[in-house]
């Protein structure tokens, strides 16, 4: 997830990083401590440290909004933005594989 995807300005993150850490943030939320700095699975801590990066807290209640707007969509409800970027990246993906499977 870190190469073939644009980075989020201000950040480290990419923007396929950021939609599977929001994915896995409403999915899991619930199952993890309430006080993130408590979080020990290595999975789990990976996926809050970019979450953190992206401004999202343990306590937060805006927390996919502020996540969809650090993704440069502020009309929360249309997901082409987040889509074209899913779609760019898994053309990366297929390209990238192609070519070493060509060459074997």
């Amino acid at each position: 997830m870190l190469e073939g995807s644009n980075k989020i300005k201000g950040t480290e993150i990419t923007e396929v990083q950021a939609i599977n850490a929001l994915a896995n943030y409403f999915k899991h939320y619930e199952d993890w401590p309430f006080d993130w700095t408590k979080g020990k699975v290595k999975r789990q801590k990976d996926t809050i440290d970019i979450l953190k990066e992206l401004g999202i807290t343990s306590r937060g209640t805006g927390n996919l909004r502020t996540g969809s707007e650090k993704l440069g969509n502020s009309n929360y409800y249309n997901l082409k933005k987040l889509s074209k970027a899913l779609e760019k990246w898994s053309k990366y993906i297929k390209n990238s594989f192609t070519k070493i499977l060509d060459t074997n």
